[in-house]
């Protein structure tokens, strides 16, 4: 889990990669804040709204949104992407036009990476500690260091 750091999605690397959904909220927010498209307010609300289902569900002992829901999710998602590119071709000429493109963008190219903790409860949302489920967070620690054991492991092989 990271905040769209794009040297952890060198092909050298075994890990899986997983964006921070926090730091996603933030940068809707700060570019909400300089365009006021809606289209931005529209996807960070519905990112909360999901999470906030999932913490219930989790609470509930779910393990997964139904598939129904999360092919809705994710056609909200891509519709949005949509209705954004488009307002921000009719939107041209401000500051912030190029932050908006490249989260567009970003988000796009790396939606997987993203929206992954929609299709499994086991991948946590964000890196912020005090915002996780702390059994997701700790079952993705244990994965994520078993990985690197991997390739401490098999890269030391190597060298003998």
């Amino acid at each position: 889990m990271h905040d769209h750091n794009t040297i952890n999605y060198h092909e050298g690397f075994v890990f899986r990669n997983v964006e921070c959904n926090q730091h996603l909220e933030r940068d809707l927010q700060k570019l909400f804040d300089s365009s006021s498209h809606p289209w931005i307010k529209t996807l960070k609300e519905l990112i909360q709204s999901m999470m906030h289902d999932r913490k219930h569900l989790i609470a509930e002992g779910a393990t997964a949104f139904s598939k129904e829901a999360v092919e809705a999710f994710l056609m909200k998602v891509d519709s949005l992407l949509d209705s954004g590119y488009k307002e921000y071709i009719a939107d041209l000429g401000h500051y912030y036009e190029s932050d908006e493109n490249a989260l567009l963008n970003r988000i796009r190219e790396y939606k997987s990476n993203y929206f992954d903790w929609v299709k499994d409860f086991s991948i946590p949302t964000t890196n912020n500690l005090s915002l996780c489920e702390p059994f997701v967070y700790a079952n993705f620690l244990r994965d994520w260091t078993n990985n690197l054991m991997k390739v401490w492991k098999s890269s030391h092989k190597m060298r003998e």
